[in-house]
């Protein structure tokens, strides 16, 4: 638990027991009267999405992803003319992508065909926004 004053106000941070997934943490925020829960992403996990995002060649693979209609999905041998890159490097970026969660991979014979992870980035999206408030 800790308690941090804000001016008058005494803010009381208490760390649940309670896990949602295996990187994220409950936070029961209380202020006066009133408690707020808030699932939140643990500093780890944050931060590997943003390493993740980090690399511009991971960028336009989520973009080449996001513009796809829902039901299609690209395959590794899509990415490498667009991209100017061999299949080993489009490999490395696909995966660093699939260890943050951000897209899914769906193997059909021997070769792999991702997709981008929607409600994954809709967690993204709720952090940056609490970052923003």
């Amino acid at each position: 638990m800790a308690v941090i004053t804000v001016g008058r106000r005494v803010v009381v941070y208490r760390r649940s027991s309670i896990y949602d997934g295996p990187d994220e943490r409950t936070v029961v925020a209380t202020q006066c009267c009133s408690g707020a829960v808030t699932t939140i992403p643990s500093d780890s996990e944050a931060a590997g999405l943003f390493k993740a995002l980090a690399d511009p060649t991971r960028v336009t693979i989520i973009e080449m992803l996001a513009g796809l209609d829902e039901g299609e999905d690209l395959c590794v041998c899509d990415f490498e003319e667009p991209l100017d890159l061999s299949q080993a490097t489009v490999s490395h970026h696909l995966r660093k992508l699939l260890d943050a969660g951000l897209i899914r991979r769906e193997r059909r014979g021997t070769w792999s065909h991702y997709t981008l992870d929607r409600a994954r980035f809709e967690h993204l999206r709720h952090l940056l926004d609490r970052i923003d408030a």
